[in-house]
């Protein structure tokens, strides 16, 4: 009777799909469907089946802001989820700012190509020692060994790609400085003895 209602449906028996199409279900699945996709997902991304479980517990207005953020950053197609790890085999360039305990999530943010605009891209959770903090915010000071879960375009996990594996970017996207990245140009910028 209300056409704004979704409706969700458990299809029992493959005979009965037409049934269930001729109701116009939103969404209808069998149980074989919804065992294997949650399979699927625990193999394929256990950090975000480490975060869901934090949702609903986060309130009405922290999910619809997320909602926002993830619209505003990643569009409305489905963003690409990964775990970033903070470590010195994932993320060499940026090893100095995480032992001193300098390097924020806004920071880390930035773009490579003007460090005052930031990427496009939201943390769902910091993960760090074992337990997940949901949405961190850009003030959070990042440590070594702390795991990320974000979402982003594609395009934005090679850009942050760059930011963790080379130093003359790590540079300017944390400090602002240009380092020479070439060995030509480290040589002529050398300042003499």
């Amino acid at each position: 009777m209300n056409r704004n209602l979704f409706t969700v449906a458990l299809e029992h028996r493959a005979s009965n799909v037409p049934l269930f199409d001729a109701l116009e279900v939103d969404f209808g699945m069998t149980a074989a469907e919804i065992t294997s996709r949650e399979v699927m997902a625990r193999l394929t991304n256990p950090g975000l089946m480490a975060f869901l479980p934090f949702v609903p517990r986060m309130g009405e207005a922290w999910c619809a802001e997320m909602v926002t953020r993830l619209v505003d950053q990643c569009g409305t197609g489905t963003p690409e989820l990964w775990l970033l790890d903070l470590d010195a085999e994932s993320a060499p360039a940026l090893a100095a700012w995480l032992d001193a305990g300098t390097l924020t999530l806004g920071t880390l943010m930035r773009s490579p190509v003007d460090r005052d605009t930031s990427l496009h891209a939201v943390a769902l959770a910091l993960v760090r020692d074992g337990e997940s903090l949901p949405g961190p915010g850009p003030d959070e000071v990042l440590r070594p060994g702390d795991r990320l879960l974000l979402a982003a375009p594609t395009s934005t996990r090679r850009v942050l790609d760059a930011t963790l594996a080379h130093e003359p970017t790590a540079a300017y996207v944390v400090e602002g400085r240009f380092v020479p990245s070439g060995w030509l140009w480290r040589h002529l910028t050398r300042r003499p003895r």
